[in-house]
């Protein structure tokens, strides 16, 4: 059966072990989060395979990540922060790391020396057996240029977030364009005003054509959610631990329509 995970820290009030707890009785298999201190990392590492899961990727920063494009330090310092969260991977053994390209509408332009660097990063990747997985976020244009320009790298893909597509560029077919280049997910929903990561099917996201678009792609990974109960309107009754289970329920309803079980 196909694995499904969700991101750490989803609510804010439990403890982690019992977070954890909670999504093995649930039946999630992995999940993921922003990278955090090496030993922090490990620490929660340990803390899941004990009960059975495991990290699928980690999230590499991105705030800054528009330096990445600029002949400047913070660009080279930046470089520096992913080459970091390639080594984060190897230290917990997730075989993926998701990079955002760019940030807001109006990046810097694609630069000679912004190839250099990414192509340094993929390289570094490669060596220690990680993959790259570059994010949807805004400039649809922007997000296929990486991927041909790494058309050959066997460790580059595609990280498919369903709340960016619809929030950040509606109309475009991102998932269809890219799905076989695709490496994981983030799967949340959103009413199409903002990147809000509630559950599936609590918003207007077309999850019926992203479950016929990953069956019939072949796909076999892992299903995960980025969803985020915070202060929403939209669940100021229910609980945090009811929360998780509509995620599980949210999830598991997606693998029934991607999978039939």
């Amino acid at each position: 059966m196909r694995s499904i995970g969700i991101n750490l820290f989803a609510v804010k009030n439990i403890e982690l072990q019992e977070y954890i707890n909670i999504l093995a009785d649930l039946g999630i298999n992995y999940v993921f989060a922003v990278e955090r201190p090496i030993d922090t990392m490990v620490k929660i590492a340990d803390m899941l395979a004990a009960k059975g899961l495991a990290f699928e990727t980690v999230h590499a920063p991105y705030k800054g990540c528009n330096s990445m494009w600029l002949d400047d330090d913070e660009g080279d310092a930046f470089e520096k922060v992913l080459l970091h969260s390639i080594d984060s991977c190897v230290a917990v053994n997730a075989k993926i790391s998701v990079v955002h390209v760019l940030s807001g509408t109006e990046p810097p332009a694609i630069s000679e020396l912004g190839l250099a660097r990414f192509t340094r990063l993929v390289d570094y990747a490669a060596g220690k057996g990680v993959n790259i997985a570059f994010e949807n976020t805004r400039l649809p244009e922007r997000l296929t240029h990486m991927l041909d320009y790494f058309a050959d790298a066997e460790n580059v893909g595609f990280c498919f977030d369903s709340g960016h597509e619809l929030a950040f560029t509606p109309g475009a077919d991102i998932l269809g364009t890219h799905v076989s280049r695709l490496l994981c997910t983030h799967l949340h929903d959103n009413d199409g005003s903002a990147d809000q990561h509630i559950l599936p099917f609590d918003g207007v996201i077309d999850f019926e054509r992203i479950a016929r678009i990953i069956k019939e792609s072949g796909y076999k990974g892992c299903l995960m959610l980025e969803a985020m109960k915070g202060e929403k309107p939209i669940y100021e009754n229910v609980s945090d631990y009811e929360f998780l289970e509509r995620a599980a329920t949210a999830v598991k309803r997606i693998r029934q329509m991607v999978d039939g079980e």
